[in-house]
């Protein structure tokens, strides 16, 4: 496994997109 800190970024950023949805990481959609 990668750093600890890489890691929880990218938990993190899975949390956000699972919130938001496809919409807000895809600027054409929008």
């Amino acid at each position: 496994m990668k750093d600890q800190r890489t890691y929880k970024i990218i938990g993190a950023a899975l949390e956000v997109h699972k919130e938001l949805g496809c919409g807000f990481l895809d600027p054409q959609i929008t």
